[in-house]
């Protein structure tokens, strides 16, 4: 008779599942500076504060975890949307739109470095 068995080692796909966790923060991490980058480039630029005034902070942990960016510069709102006596003149929105499409591309290319790696450290010459 021929047989063989096929195991599975949990505590690895437990790591693989940590370790990709860390590549999905490092994506957020990275996108959400590029957003800031692009948001602050597309800022009108009168005394440079509202252009200076973008950042982004680490919101939530783990899975539910993110980046908000913002700006602290009050009138910021009202360029990015316009009023009855000024048209809009949008940072944020932009920015956002031009990083989108990149978004499953950059994530998957992480992810797929983040798996080359855990298969090296773990595949013990088998």
């Amino acid at each position: 008779m021929l047989k063989t068995d096929i195991r599975v080692d949990y505590k690895k796909l437990e790591t693989l599942a940590k370790s990709t966790q860390g590549i999905a923060s490092q994506a957020a991490a990275e996108l959400s500076a590029e957003v800031v980058r692009l948001a602050k480039e597309k800022s009108r630029v009168d005394s440079g504060d509202m252009q200076r005034g973008w950042n982004r902070s680490k919101i939530g942990a783990g899975r539910k975890g993110g980046y908000r960016i913002y700006n602290t510069v009050p009138y910021t709102v009202f360029n990015e949307f316009g009023t009855s006596k000024m048209s809009a003149q949008p940072m944020l929105g932009p920015a956002m739109a031009e990083v989108e499409p990149e978004i499953p591309k950059r994530v998957r290319k992480w992810i797929e470095i983040g798996i080359n790696q855990f298969i090296a450290e773990n595949s013990g010459g088998q």
